[in-house]
């Protein structure tokens, strides 16, 4: 099957596969409403990464409450040491600081292959993880590490540091849009027969 309509996505998710390949890490944000394709483009992203280790994960709605959630499956599929707990009572920025440390200094140490980091339904990240993935997406430059991420307008709060991300050269967030009448036609076509 084809993807239609979709050559702008699909270039945005070369080059920052391409960048990752060549030690300068980048993020991309694949922006679109529900049921536009978001996650269609995402296993895109994770066909292109030929010769890259991949660590994909899914965010859901129920899983928010979540502190680290997402960032502790992300690790997990990725490989890389870090706890799923925060460890002792204590300052939860500290507790936000360690994490950070930990992860990047695993990535600074991961270099046997590029790493693909795919996201999907970033905007149901739990804001723990949201909050440290921007804090890493400052410093994949100069890493093998590409992180495409797919996110709704909506809950904002993913998209918006994003958008920070976005508006400081740090990231590149590609907007996805519905078919058109006649690549909708195609996409039925291709699913259904004529």
């Amino acid at each position: 099957m084809s993807l239609l309509e979709r050559d702008r996505a699909v270039s945005a998710i070369e080059e920052v596969l391409d960048r990752a390949r060549s030690g300068d890490g980048s993020s991309l944000f694949v922006l679109a409403d529900p049921g536009i394709g978001k996650t269609t483009l995402l296993a895109e992203a994770r066909n292109r990464a030929r010769g890259f280790t991949v660590a994909a994960v899914t965010c859901s709605e129920p899983e928010a409450v979540l502190s680290y959630g997402l960032l502790a499956g992300l690790c997990e599929a990725a490989g890389a040491p870090v706890s799923r707990h925060a460890g002792p009572a204590g300052n939860p920025q500290d507790a936000r600081l360690r994490r950070y440390v930990e992860i990047l200094d695993w990535l600074r140490g991961t270099a046997s292959a590029p790493l693909l980091l795919a996201i999907d339904d970033l905007h149901w990240a739990d804001p723990d993880s949201t909050e440290l993935l921007t804090m890493l997406s400052r410093h994949l430059g100069g890493l093998s590490v590409a992180l495409v991420a797919t996110v709704r307008p909506w809950p904002a709060a993913a998209l918006d540091r994003a958008r920070l991300l976005a508006h400081e050269g740090l990231a590149a967030i590609e907007p996805v849009g519905p078919l058109s009448v006649k690549a909708s036609e195609v996409f039925l076509s291709e699913r259904i027969g004529s």
